[in-house]
């Protein structure tokens, strides 16, 4: 890190082992981003750029610097110190998230350089390549805020048409499925009387809490969700799609004591006993459209 200026530390990885930021020296023309590592090495990076996304072993990481032209930030991508543009490097974007293992990385862009251009939600690869997420209805612009590890669901929020309107948080369950949050939520059966979900902004790598801001019965609050998910769900693999082989398949390898990082439990109806003959009778009545 820069030692005879300023730093700032932004992201750590899930062991601290890697620690990144940015700062800057009298030898370095702007800001430039760092990496430390637990036994003391380091590195500067010799672009001007700032990191604001770490993959969980720190050795993938993402953030913005200066576009080709160097006439506007770009989205970027830094693997073992060698340097990368997310998307192409004519467009303005701001990584928000990735994966444990940074192969699936969420964030804004913009079809051209600067903030004149509407932003939409978007999806990059480790190979840089740019996906936009399918827009809601109308809304003028989207940004993609949390992942889960299996790039199965992301959050994020959309702002309504005419612009000025307040926005509303949403889900993608694919690159081109986009709904309401609050939708995706209700289907699972939350409870949401009385809140309006405004902004997704992140979610744990299993996709069991989501967090954000919206209001409640009128008042500005932030929300937790914790999903149900693993209690009467038929979507049991936590892929987005309901009611599948793949559901089927991960519920009995679960029973057998090998549930998937995403999956529910086997305890499938929630009663406290695991992998009884209830939970497959609850599962079975789930898959065909009976209650639990």
């Amino acid at each position: 890190m820069p030692t005879d200026g300023y730093s700032y530390a932004l992201v750590v990885s899930d062991d601290g082992s890697h620690i990144a930021g940015g700062g800057r020296s009298s030898t370095q023309p702007g800001e430039v981003p760092w990496v430390r590592l637990a036994n003391g090495a380091g590195y500067v990076f010799s672009r001007s750029a700032t990191i604001q996304v770490s993959s969980a072993d720190g050795s993938r990481l993402f953030g913005q610097g200066w576009s080709a032209s160097n006439t506007g930030l770009a989205a970027c991508g830094w693997y073992a110190a060698r340097f990368a543009y997310l998307g192409p490097s004519t467009h303005s974007g701001t990584p928000r998230d990735c994966n444990r293992d940074g192969t699936a990385i969420t964030g804004v862009a913009r079809g051209g350089l600067g903030n004149t251009y509407p932003s939409s939600a978007v999806l990059w690869d480790d190979r840089g390549l740019e996906r936009p997420l399918a827009p809601f209805a109308d809304f003028r612009q989207t940004e993609a805020n949390g992942i889960n590890d299996n790039a199965s669901l992301i959050v994020g929020s959309g702002f309504d048409s005419p612009l000025g309107a307040p926005a509303r948080a949403l889900a993608w369950t694919a690159v081109s499925s986009c709904q309401l949050l609050s939708d995706f939520l209700a289907a699972e059966g939350a409870d949401l009387a009385d809140w309006t979900l405004t902004n997704a902004m992140d979610m744990s790598p299993d996709g069991r809490f989501i967090v954000g801001t919206g209001t409640y019965r009128g008042v500005y609050a932030a929300f937790l969700v914790r999903r149900q998910a693993s209690v009467c769900n038929n979507d049991f693999d936590h892929d987005g799609m309901y009611g599948t082989n793949a559901d089927i398949v991960a519920f009995f390898e679960c029973l057998g004591g090998a549930c998937c990082a995403e999956c529910g439990t086997a305890d499938f109806n929630g009663d406290g006993e695991a992998g009884t003959d209830a939970d497959i009778e609850s599962f079975f009545r789930v898959l065909n459209g009976f209650p639990c």
